[in-house]
């Protein structure tokens, strides 16, 4: 505002100095009229009578209104009058005297302009040193106010005069602020400590301590001490899914016997919520044995189902029942040949379960299949991997899935797998048709350890190699 001002009275002063100069009489005078009084100055300026230092050209005068050519002629015969009795130096001699006084103007107007201009720099220095920049400390008191909604404000009062015991009221705000400050200060350290002896991790701690900081202030101004309040504690959430996955909330826990007002802990913020230090430590103790499990079975990696994410949120539940702790498989959900696509495929559905009662379990979500090296198709690979030994002497054109319903067939026959020595063709046409025989089918023949020897109704074209059920 003092540089508007300032600048405003420069533009009254430049302008009372032009209307000035118009009326012949001094720019600094006007200047100066125009500078302190502004507006006012600037009308002044203009009611002023007018006089001319300076001899009228005669080019100008010339060219002059002839209305005005009688006054203008009465003017100049005045200055002539003036100086008609004067010699030739006196008149040099006047004529330096109004330059030098013209030159004695511009140096007082150039003067004044740079003690201007030095006043307002002084100005603006001083309204930049007036903005104290705020430390870390002075801005976390200031949220802390802000924060504190519930404070009871002052009604406005009137302005009374300025009394002797104005600054001792001011040094008696200061004290209580301090002391305000060095109790919520000393109390929320004490606070802290509590919670983490109540279970809460350090993490936890520092998201809470601004809610903290808000909660004491609103204390104090209600009870104008802390005294009351012993330590947080951490409390299971209100809703029951977020209670389910372990999520607790911060309480102002209150000393025993102190009012009945204060007999129920008090909330510090409902909008964090957090898991207790302890129960962290099951959790990571849960996914490890779930990750284990998942290891163990060798399950495939599957880019549309993540089952870290499944064992993730399935280990925070341990506030409801059944607490599953383990991972079993079962067959695939499927409407085809559910053996086959286990053995063949391995594909497999997953489930939660209490490993003390398998009967209680929980499906996990997804498509889910084995590697082949999985220990649960131990069997069935060992099995096939024998076939396979017998059948390639007979053919090379088959796949995993021929081997499967040649095991089925070779065990509907009542043979042991494991006590077969040999395929080979069966030489005789046996159940096959005389056509059949002369266009190349022939039966396989399964001979076991003891050299029984069996036919079993599964082909082999020996034209095209392939295997015929």
């Amino acid at each position: 505002m003092i540089i508007v001002a300032i600048l405003f009275a420069f533009v009254t002063g430049f302008l009372g100095s032009y209307i000035a100069t118009q009326k012949g009489r001094s720019g600094t005078e006007g200047f100066f009229i125009g500078f302190l009084f502004s507006l006012l100055g600037v009308i002044i300026v203009a009611l002023l009578p007018t006089k001319f230092k300076k001899p009228i050209d005669p080019v100008i005068h010339k060219q002059t209104d002839p209305v005005n050519e009688e006054t203008d002629l009465k003017q100049e015969s005045k200055i002539i009058e003036k100086t008609a009795f004067l010699s030739a130096s006196e008149k040099a001699q006047l004529k330096n005297k109004n330059t030098k006084s013209d030159k004695s103007d511009y140096m007082l107007l150039f003067g004044f302009i740079v003690i201007s201009l030095v006043l307002i720099l002084y100005a603006v220095e001083e309204s930049s040193d007036d903005k104290i920049p705020e430390t870390p400390q002075s801005e976390t008191i200031v949220k802390k106010n802000d924060l504190d909604e519930k404070k009871i404000k002052p009604k406005p009062k009137t302005k009374a005069k300025p009394s002797v015991k104005q600054p001792e009221k001011e040094n008696e705000i200061n004290g209580l602020t301090a002391e305000r400050d060095s109790e919520i200060f000393t109390t929320l350290n004490r606070l802290k400590d509590s919670m983490f002896i109540n279970d809460i991790s350090k993490k936890d701690i520092e998201m809470l301590e601004m809610s903290l900081i808000k909660a004491l202030n609103v204390e104090y101004d209600i009870y104008d001490n802390l005294d009351n309040i012993s330590s947080v504690v951490a409390k299971p959430h209100t809703e029951k899914y977020m209670r389910e996955i372990g999520k607790f909330r911060a309480y102002l826990k209150y000393k025993e016997g102190v009012t009945a007002r204060l007999s129920n802990d008090k909330i510090i913020t409902d909008k964090i919520y957090f898991t207790r230090l302890s129960d962290e430590n099951k959790f990571k103790n849960r996914i490890k044995s779930f990750r284990e499990d998942i290891d163990y079975i060798k399950l495939k990696k599957n880019d549309n189902y993540d089952i870290d994410l499944r064992i993730s949120s399935e280990s925070t539940r341990i506030f409801s029942e059944p607490i599953y702790d383990t991972i079993i498989i079962g067959l695939p959900n499927t409407s085809f040949d559910k053996q086959k696509e286990f053995e063949v495929g391995g594909r497999v559905q997953l489930f939660f379960a209490v490993s003390k009662d398998l009967s209680k379990t929980k499906n996990i979500f997804g498509n889910w299949s084995l590697k082949t090296e999985s220990p649960l198709l131990k069997s069935s690979n060992s099995q096939f991997k024998l076939l396979d030994s017998f059948i390639k002497v007979l053919t090379k054109n088959y796949n995993k899935l021929d081997l499967y319903e040649l095991k089925n067939i070779i065990i509907s026959e009542g043979i042991n797998i494991n006590s077969i020595n040999k395929f080979s063709l069966y030489k005789k046409r046996g159940s096959l048709s005389k056509d059949q025989f002369n266009n190349g089918l022939r039966i396989i023949e399964v001979i076991t350890d003891d050299k029984k020897s069996t036919t079993i109704p599964v082909y082999i074209n020996t034209e095209t190699n392939k295997l015929i059920y």
